[in-house]
């Protein structure tokens, strides 16, 4: 029961599930069997990061058991990350929850499902990898999807490479006029602060790439993720 129970809640990331109404001694003899079993890896809740997952995974039998663990391990990263990009790991949210459907409505199979999750991994992983290949830091690049998703039609297409250095050059600027702020102790407590950095928004976004309406949207939204990163 103690196994099972601690199992499910590194699995599931589910506080509530525990032994913690157990007597010392129970708890005592439960965690020395699942040492003695040597099962310590199926009890312990393991991170993306440093290849305890994959340690982890090593000691799951099924694929369905694997990608169980993947998609709550994928999902809590994404849920403590989410504030430091939104556009990134909404996006990787979504085809989590695509992957999920895909299986349940039998459109994929198992080990089908279990290679796509191990590429989500890659994926949250690899967030400084995307920004690199930008151009940018990983700051820069967490204003750079909301503008991408703000474009004017004629320049949003996939092929207008034009859109894309422009989108670049924007977050980079955004990026250089913040710097004086977020070096500003409690900034992020300061409104008056943070009418300004919305204002350099607005004054970076160009009319033929950006409509008034989003632009409005992009000075709402940007100081955000800056408030995750930069704030003191």
């Amino acid at each position: 029961m103690g196994k099972i129970r601690q199992a499910a809640k590194a699995r599931y990331r589910d506080e509530t599930l525990d032994i913690s109404d157990c007597g010392g001694k129970v708890r005592k003899l439960i965690e020395d069997a699942i040492v003695a079993d040597g099962v310590q890896i199926l009890i312990q809740q393991v991170g993306i990061f440093g290849g305890e997952l994959e340690k982890k995974l090593e000691a799951l039998q099924s694929d369905e058991a694997k990608a169980s663990e993947i998609e709550h391990a994928v999902r809590h990263e994404i849920h403590v990350k989410l504030e430091e990009d939104p556009a990134y790991y909404l996006s990787l949210r979504e085809r989590l929850a695509q992957i999920i459907e895909d299986r349940k409505a039998r459109r994929i199979d198992e080990a089908e499902q279990l290679s796509l999750l191990q590429g989500l991994v890659d994926e949250v992983r690899g967030h400084g990898r995307a920004a690199e290949d930008q151009g940018l830091s990983e700051t820069a690049f967490a204003t750079y999807g909301p503008l991408k998703g703000a474009l004017v039609s004629e320049v949003a297409e996939p092929e207008a490479a034009y859109g894309d250095e422009r989108v670049r050059e924007v977050a980079k600027a955004i990026e250089h006029d913040f710097d004086p702020y977020v070096g500003l102790v409690d900034w992020t407590k300061k409104g008056d602060v943070q009418r300004e950095m919305r204002r350099q928004i607005k004054r970076r976004l160009p009319d033929e790439l950006f409509s008034k309406a989003g632009q409005n949207r992009i000075a709402a939204s940007l100081v955000d993720p800056y408030r995750v990163r930069k704030g003191r």
